[in-house]
């Protein structure tokens, strides 16, 4: 019955604190790009695809870790540009992490710019963000001015120089 029961009141005695700094994201053109989408789902790849399409975007589409790995060497032997990456974190066999440290592993995509989706938390995890540096990872489901902005800040990223483990 309404009106009846408990009644809590906490005091928590909290300091001020200075106005954090605004957090800017830079408006990314991404028309005319070139972008590796990397999906065991196809229906995953087909809709990032589309957004991505419609952005102006050129897509690439593949199935597994190891097509992307034999998709970049292609490229790098064929001379071609490849300008961002967008890749799942759950995949058979090779999972996301993996790939973002093979992808980091050859020397000509070390800043390559990765953006690493999830529909997991883990993938949020310190552990799990461990040698991932100048990757973005975002959680699923991702609406599509989230995808864009994860995207500039990643693109951005790219243009300042990435810490390399030694």
């Amino acid at each position: 019955r309404a009106g009846i029961g408990s009644v809590f009141t906490i005091l928590m005695p909290l300091s001020a604190c200075a106005a954090s700094p605004e957090v800017r994201t830079e408006v990314v053109a991404l028309e005319g790009l070139t972008g590796l989408i990397v999906d065991d789902l196809e229906l995953n790849r087909f809709i990032l695809s589309e957004r991505l399409s419609f952005w102006g975007v050129k897509c690439l589409q593949v199935c597994s870790a190891s097509e992307a790995l034999e998709l970049l060497t292609d490229f790098r032997l064929e001379g071609r540009h490849l300008d961002f990456v967008v890749l799942d974190y759950q995949m058979p066999l090779i999972d996301g992490r993996e790939l973002v440290q093979s992808i980091r592993a050859i020397p000509d995509y070390r800043t390559l710019p990765i953006v690493m989706l999830s529909s997991v938390e883990q993938a949020m995890s310190k552990t799990v963000r461990d040698g991932l540096e100048g990757c973005e990872i975002a959680l699923k489901p991702l609406r599509a001015s989230h995808l864009k902005q994860v995207l500039g800040r990643v693109l951005s990223l790219a243009r300042k120089p990435v810490k390399q483990p030694i």
